[in-house]
């Protein structure tokens, strides 16, 4: 039995998840350097999924693992919430966190534990050509890339547009970090 299942059968949640998240980024970069053909690459990053997620299980709540078809594939993320807080008016804001052009989403977990711990849900996204988005569902970043990013921001059926204000603090965090 691996460390990390026996930290969890033993009641140590911490513990394994720890465990859970340190085997899911040695898989993240163990498959970084394989080509995409590579007969190893796509059974590691399924285990650096099944690892991530059950670190993510073990969260309070437990973390999402989420696909959002755009019309020509899936995209992949994790979503993180904050327990729900008493007296809230529903839904917390989403912060979208979509890695660079070579970024992957779980590389962006620790910073999203932050956000969480401070009441704002976090999607974890893989963009076309990234991860799991890409060696799962095979969608690769093109010319149409923003209407790709455009399903992300949608808000799924049933569901209320994001307030004017959490669009114009994202404007504004974007507008500042993109200045730099």
């Amino acid at each position: 039995m691996s460390v990390r299942r026996q930290a969890f059968h033993t009641g140590h949640r911490a513990t394994a998840q720890s465990w859970y998240l340190f085997a899911a980024a040695c898989y993240r970069v163990a498959q970084v350097p394989l080509p995409d053909d590579d007969p190893r690459k796509i059974p590691m990053y399924r285990k650096l999924i099944r690892d991530f997620g059950c670190a993510g299980s073990l969260s309070d709540p437990p973390m999402e693992h989420v696909e959002i078809d755009n019309g020509s594939g899936a995209m992949c993320g994790w979503l993180m919430r904050p327990p729900p807080r008493a007296g809230s008016d529903g839904a917390p804001p989403v912060v979208i966190v979509l890695g660079g052009f070579d970024g992957w989403r779980e590389e962006y977990y620790t910073g999203a534990v932050q956000l969480v711990q401070r009441g704002l849900a976090v999607l974890l996204i893989d963009g076309p050509g990234q991860g799991e988005t890409r060696l799962m569902h095979g969608l690769h970043m093109d010319m149409a890339v923003h209407e790709a990013i455009s399903a992300v921001v949608r808000p799924p059926a049933g569901r209320q547009p994001p307030r004017s204000h959490d669009r114009r603090l994202g404007a504004t965090v974007w507008a500042a970090i993109s200045r730099r």
